[in-house]
């Protein structure tokens, strides 16, 4: 799902990239809006305006609504990071940048390709 309105915290409405949940544990599209059931999974792609906020604010709203997984997507870098819920916070559980295929949890059996993803290097 992307650009839905989600109510992690009391009034506290903020609006991911992308999210998704488990079918096993939420088997019908949820209609409620904003949405106030803690999604499985998080993906934010960072610019130049809201990577602090992406990384700092909104990384920690997730974590203490127990998001298990968050992805950062930086287009500049060209990377895909994927980050398992922790007690202290989030660990990079796998990631990689440039080209190529890769494969990230939650999702092993879904291949993405990076040069598909992200634009060619410039210069």
């Amino acid at each position: 799902m992307s650009d839905v309105d989600l109510e992690l915290e009391r009034h506290e409405v903020y609006r991911p990239d992308l999210l998704g949940y488990r079918k096993d544990r939420v088997p019908d599209f949820p209609r409620e809006r904003p949405l106030r059931l803690r999604p499985d999974w998080v993906c934010e792609v960072l610019s130049p305006s809201n990577a602090r906020y992406d990384l700092g604010h909104k990384r920690g709203v997730y974590h203490r609504a127990g998001v298990p997984w968050y992805w950062i997507v930086d287009p500049v870098h060209r990377t895909i990071v994927a980050c398992a819920w922790h007690e202290k916070g989030y660990l990079i559980a796998e990631g990689q940048e440039g080209e190529g295929n890769l494969r990230l949890p939650p999702f092993p059996e879904a291949e993405l390709d990076l040069d598909a993803i992200f634009p060619p290097p410039a210069g």
